[in-house]
């Protein structure tokens, strides 16, 4: 059926998209922490890295701005910091020491090292151990282990490694290594959904596009069209139902001035009122109005009852590794089981 679109749809997505600005699916790097390991930021890499791998750092230690480059195909480190073993004679000093944003370790020979590769930082590797509380006969001695951070500006990482490692008070220097986890989303429908991927490829791609962008929540793409579902669990989160909408969080924009104003008012002064979620412009049909669809007047609820706009919204930003329904090219990428919430693109639904 055909329905009569008001004239002030426009005139609503620009006002309701002033910040930020409306545009297509855009995504950003899936990150994801296991155990101890920190997480490696997409811009801190000198190539893509695939964003849906966990990126595992050998040695459970990198800054937020992780430097990297490449040693080989498969091989990543992080180029600006590296580990130090301590001999015994400097362990000592590690423990009196308060090490930290001097980059010094108290020994004068070890502290012109740093000096003179700009050694910004240095701590230890594993906080909690001290080499007087451990029984040697039952636990290795880690109490040596730090991480020291250096400036690229005033040196290089095969520099700063061979000084250090040349030190008769050190007992050996190591890179830190970046370890992928490969990961497919665990979405049941996933394996059916050729237009993503399949192996003849004739496909647009999905995973390969993964590797550069998967959602970003903070891109917003209104979905025009029969309205959306957005109490799908697929696009709205687990805590959300066709009885209690309430809890629709997940992939679908939301209007926060507007959910948590006052009922009938114009909180957000769009000009309209209660637009939480988006807004339905039908205010009369132009053909048949199937029975229990609202064809009668514009208001805050974009409910699809036909079932296409909902389509459109998960082709655009379904919940991805959620173990439910099915993938989107910019659904982000979740924990493996359903959740409120999502890391993709926001869905604002229109009807």
């Amino acid at each position: 059926m055909y329905l009569q679109r008001s004239t002030r749809m426009r005139q609503f997505t620009m006002a309701s998209l002033a910040t930020p600005s409306l545009v297509s699916a855009t995504a950003f790097m899936f990150s994801a922490s296991l155990a101890s390991a920190a997480v490696v930021p997409q811009s801190a890499c000198k190539q893509a890295l695939k964003p849906n791998e966990a990126y595992l750092l050998a040695s459970g230690a990198a800054p937020a701005n992780a430097l990297l480059f490449e040693l080989g195909q498969a091989e990543w480190i992080v180029e600006d910091e590296f580990i130090v073993e301590f001999g015994d004679e400097a362990v000592f000093a590690l423990e009196s020491t308060r090490l930290g944003s001097e980059g010094r370790v108290g020994i004068e020979i070890l502290d012109d090292l740093c000096v003179r590769h700009g050694v910004s930082f240095i701590r230890k590797q594993f906080q909690s151990v001290s080499a007087k509380n451990l029984d040697a006969r039952v636990l290795p001695d880690l109490s040596g282990y730090a991480v020291v951070t250096i400036d690229l500006t005033k040196t290089t990482l095969e520099a700063a490694m061979s000084d250090f490692g040349a030190d008769p008070l050190v007992r050996k220097v190591e890179t830190i290594g970046i370890h992928p986890i490969y990961a497919t989303p665990n979405d049941p429908v996933y394996g059916s959904q050729w237009h993503l991927n399949q192996t003849s490829d004739i496909d647009i791609d999905a995973p390969e596009s993964w590797d550069i962008q998967n959602g970003d929540p903070s891109k917003i793409v209104a979905v025009l069209d029969t309205g959306v579902r957005y109490y799908h669990k697929d696009l709205g989160g687990s805590a959300t139902s066709t009885a209690d909408t309430s809890g629709t969080a997940g992939n679908i924009w939301i209007n926060a001035a507007e959910k948590n104003g006052v009922a009938g008012v114009d909180d957000d002064a769009n000009g309209f009122i209660d637009d939480w979620v988006g807004y339905d412009f039908v205010s009369a049909p132009i053909a048949t109005c199937w029975s229990g669809e609202d064809c009668t007047g514009a208001d805050n609820d974009p409910r699809d009852f036909n079932g296409h706009g909902t389509h459109c919204a998960g082709i655009v930003g379904a919940i991805n590794n959620n173990g439910y329904a099915v993938s989107s090219p910019a659904g982000g990428f979740g924990n493996g089981l359903q959740s409120t919430t999502g890391d993709g693109c926001r869905v604002m639904c229109l009807r």
